[in-house]
């Protein structure tokens, strides 16, 4: 965590830093809050994704007029930021060797009782993904608030972890909590298009992952496919 608040503040520095005629960067610099829900793509038999996976996004965006003059509508403008995407589920994690001795991420279905035959009950299931999210953006602007964005966005992969709140699959222990973080076969890198539309500051937003989560072969089949809200997305 303290090597993403470097890169952020190493990106805000550096924008901040510079001059450019008589609107300097600083007066370009926006926050933008993302809140969002992921609609989780997956072809796994054994998953069942939550109705509503909760997820977050927050951003530093530099705004650059294109064309003449200040009040030109048209702007392009790029960022830097941290997201975190939740997958609410029905599913553990485990590793398997396939017939290359080369270690497979797979879910498997939370049984309905425990290793030792009692029943079995739990609060929480979810999957947390990590990202350090770089977008682009063209913008549109017009003087009475209306706004519209199109773009990209790329991201590095900052990890995962899961938790777990409720009885011990094992039968064991009992009621249990358990949080496992990792990175084994996630992509390392992400990216997919994105889309914002509103009045003044507040817009809805979209994202379509193009790339997957997991690695070709060693990981289960699945992206998300996010829709929310951007609060204070222009100056």
């Amino acid at each position: 965590m303290k090597k993403i608040l470097l890169i952020i503040l190493l990106f805000t520095s550096a924008i901040a830093s510079a001059q450019d005629g008589n609107l300097g960067l600083l007066k370009r610099i926006s926050t933008r809050v993302d809140l969002f829900t992921d609609i989780w793509q997956v072809k796994n038999d054994s998953i069942k994704p939550g109705s509503i996976n909760p997820g977050i996004s927050f951003f530093l965006m530099l705004d650059n007029p294109m064309g003449e003059g200040p009040k030109t509508p048209w702007s392009w403008a790029i960022g830097a930021g941290l997201t975190s995407e939740n997958l609410y589920n029905n599913v553990l994690i485990g590793y398997k060797a396939n017939s290359s001795n080369v270690y497979e991420t797979y879910f498997y279905r939370i049984p309905k009782t425990t290793a030792t035959g009692s029943a079995l009950s739990y609060k929480k299931d979810k999957m947390v993904y990590t990202f350090l999210d770089f977008p682009f953006e063209i913008r549109y602007k017009t003087d009475n608030g209306f706004k519209f964005a199109a773009g990209l966005k790329y991201g590095i992969s900052l990890g995962f972890h899961l938790k777990y709140k409720g009885d011990d699959p094992a039968g064991k222990l009992g009621y249990v909590k358990i949080k496992e973080s990792t990175s084994t076969n996630l992509e390392t890198n992400r990216y997919g298009v994105t889309f914002a539309v509103g009045y003044k500051s507040i817009m809805f937003n979209g994202f379509y992952q193009l790339s997957k989560t997991y690695k070709d072969n060693v990981g289960p089949e699945m992206y998300p496919i996010s829709l929310g809200i951007s609060l204070h997305p222009f100056k």
